[in-house]
């Protein structure tokens, strides 16, 4: 259950300060199945495994080219060293950057 509550009230003019002027407390009630607390072992064990192949997941996507550099350059001619980097360091932006834009 969602509730929107007043958060600071203007004293002078008895307005809230729009800028500030909601925030959202989250209740559950006795036995509600979208409680985390109330979820099975199950749910709670895929839940834990998702984020544990997810960060698994970027972590590999770019540390593995690093060790097959070697390959990767003759098999795409490329000779020039800050050619050879560029993989990881996009890599790497895209890793500092994307929960920028794409986190909540």
């Amino acid at each position: 259950m969602y509730k929107n509550a007043p958060l600071k009230v203007d004293e002078e003019k008895g307005q809230e300060n729009p800028s500030e002027s909601y925030i959202t407390v989250m209740s559950f009630y006795d036995g509600d199945l979208e409680n985390p607390y109330n979820w099975s072992l199950g749910k709670k064990i895929y839940i834990l495994l998702c984020g544990i192949v997810a960060v698994v997941d970027s972590t590999l996507g770019s540390s593995l080219p690093c060790g097959a550099i070697n390959y990767i350059g003759p098999y795409f001619n490329v000779t020039s060293d800050q050619q050879l980097v560029l993989p990881f360091s996009l890599s790497l932006v895209g890793y500092v950057l994307g929960p920028i834009f794409f986190g909540p």
